[in-house]
């Protein structure tokens, strides 16, 4: 699930370079690779000119906020309970996030990888354990990409994007983050596995699971598990 690729940042990159620095469809593409669905939130269009040349908010969606949990409602909540969601924002899809999160169960979603999140607005005060758990945001910095900047209790962990400029941050992290990602996905398999031969629900953690002793297969990883019921989202 792609949040808040700003369109003054993606039309600068799309003018001066090219469509894989500027939009979302390089996260796409490496999320298809992987057997993972994907729901992309158009969380900027809020407002339409009608017939009559009068600016209306559409329903549903007249702030991002509004458009997400809509869209989550519409489209993730009743069919999620078997899948592992996984999350990518930027900028003000930060503050999306921390919103939808205080309106909707996150149980589900296994990661939120944020590019140069605005980390401010609601929900800021309600990050709970399970999200600072499962978030990073990767912040402009000339630091090496990934690496720690600031650690918290009560905040998203910040970590260096590997550039300086804001626009350029959900290009610089995307090999990072779907490195991040496959483990994640690999984590779940294990876990998985662990459940039905009735081991240990932590591969994670170091428990004993036959997961951990014959490795997971980059098969039923691509192909979202073998059960046809589960499907891992993006």
């Amino acid at each position: 699930m792609g949040v808040e690729w700003s369109e003054l940042d993606s039309g600068k990159l799309i003018i001066n370079n090219d469509l894989s620095k500027g939009t979302q469809i390089p996260y796409i593409q490496e999320a298809i690779k992987l057997g993972l669905g994907v729901i992309v939130f158009n969380t900027n269009q809020n407002h339409i000119i009608d017939s009559d040349g009068v600016r209306r908010k559409i329903s549903g969606s007249s702030t991002p906020e509004e458009h997400a949990v809509n869209v989550w409602h519409k489209f993730v909540e009743n069919n999620n309970s078997n899948r592992n969601i996984i999350i990518v924002a930027h900028s003000y899809g930060f503050v999306v996030t921390m919103a939808l999160a205080n309106k909707v169960s996150f149980s589900s979603v296994k990661g939120i990888y944020f590019t140069d999140g605005v980390d401010y607005g609601p929900g800021r005060s309600k990050v709970d354990k399970h999200l600072l758990k499962i978030s990073k945001n990767y912040i402009t910095s000339d630091e090496p990409v990934g690496k720690l900047l600031k650690a918290s209790d009560n905040h998203i962990h910040r970590y260096s994007a590997g550039h300086k400029i804001h626009e350029w941050t959900s290009w610089s992290t995307q090999d990072t983050i779907f490195k991040e990602i496959k483990q994640v996905l690999d984590e779940e398999a294990a876990n998985k596995e662990a459940v039905k031969n009735g081991g240990s629900t932590d591969a994670k953690n170091g428990g004993s699971t036959d997961a951990d002793n014959e490795g997971s297969s980059d098969a039923d990883v691509k192909n979202g598990g073998n059960d046809p019921k589960s499907k891992d989202e993006l």
